[in-house]
């Protein structure tokens, strides 16, 4: 059995992420996978599309929270502009005040994916990371 990525967490206005890692690089992807299940779903009968585009991510902020707020942020824009939803993504370089990833993503299509939610923003409201015994722990809300 695999280890708990992200869970939901409802909130009066938003809604928001608990996310796991067993180290930051984990938690940052396990961070994105959870915004783009917020998003949208994929339909379990679409066929796998076959045109995936790859995008270059680079970010930078004064710190780790702040880093996960501008790479989600960073993520949520690419999403809004291209239509896009993200499906594997590769962190090359993270530390506190940078990070440094590829991103596919498939264009996000009526026939393959189910809207869920309009996320507007990434916000800083209740923003957490701490290392833990299992690795690391955070929370992220989103403005809807």
């Amino acid at each position: 059995m695999s280890a708990k990525k992200y869970e939901q967490i409802e909130h009066t206005a938003d809604i928001g992420l608990k996310i796991f890692g067993k180290d930051k690089k984990t938690l940052f992807i396990n961070a994105a996978q959870g915004m783009f299940s917020l998003i949208a779903v994929r339909k379990s009968a679409a066929k796998k599309i076959k045109t995936s585009q790859e995008f270059k991510v680079e970010v930078q902020a004064d710190g780790l929270e702040g880093l996960l707020v501008s790479w989600l942020s960073e993520l949520l824009t690419l999403a809004d502009i291209y239509s896009i939803v993200a499906t594997r993504l590769y962190v090359s370089h993270l530390s506190s005040k940078s990070i440094q990833a590829r991103v596919s993503a498939e264009p996000l299509s009526d026939s393959a994916y189910t809207m869920k939610t309009e996320i507007k923003a990434v916000t800083y409201h209740l923003l957490k990371i701490v290392k833990n015994k299992t690795g690391f722990q955070g929370t992220v809300f989103f403005d809807i």
